[in-house]
C-alpha cells in the first residue's frame, strides 16, 4: 500500500473550500434578500394596512379616515393587533425564504430540529416569543 498523495488532498481540500465559500456566499444573499423583502398586511378590511420587512420591522402604517373615527382605544386594540400580525407574518415569510435557500440536507435538519424544539415548548420554535 503506497503513501496518499499530498497533491490529491491538497486539491480535495481547495475544491471543498470553494464549495463552502459559494455556499457562504449564497445563503448571505439569501439572508439579504429575505431581510430587505417588505411584506404587507392589511386588517379590518383594509382600514388599516402594515407593511414590515424580513428582520421584522415595521416600514409603513396606513390608517384610513374611517378607522381614525373608531375611539381611541379601539384604535389603539386594532393597531397593536394588526402590527403584531404583520411583524409574525413578515417573520415567517422571512423562513421560509431562507429555508427555501438551503440546499436540502440543510432544510431538513433545520425543519428537524424545529420540529423537536416545538415538541419540547421551546421558545426557539417560536421566534416571534423571542423576549
Amino acid at each position: 500500500m503506497g503513501m496518499p498523495d499530498p497533491g490529491m488532498a491538497t486539491e480535495d481540500f481547495d475544491r471543498f473550500i470553494s464549495q463552502m465559500t459559494e455556499r457562504t456566499a449564497g445563503l448571505e444573499r439569501a439572508i439579504a434578500g429575505a431581510q430587505s423583502e417588505e411584506y404587507e398586511l392589511s386588517h379590518a378590511d383594509g382600514e388599516i394596512t402594515i407593511t414590515a420587512d424580513g428582520r421584522p420591522r415595521l416600514v409603513s402604517v396606513y390608517v384610513s379616515a374611517r378607522a381614525l373615527r373608531a375611539s381611541a382605544g379601539e384604535l389603539e386594540a386594532t393597531l397593536v393587533e394588526a402590527v403584531n400580525n404583520a411583524l409574525r407574518n413578515a417573520q415567517e415569510r422571512s423562513a421560509e425564504r431562507l429555508l427555501a435557500a438551503l440546499d436540502p440536507g440543510a432544510r431538513d435538519a433545520v425543519e428537524q430540529a424545529r420540529a423537536e424544539a416545538d415538541r419540547a415548548g421551546s421558545p426557539a420554535a417560536r421566534p416571534d416569543e423571542w423576549r
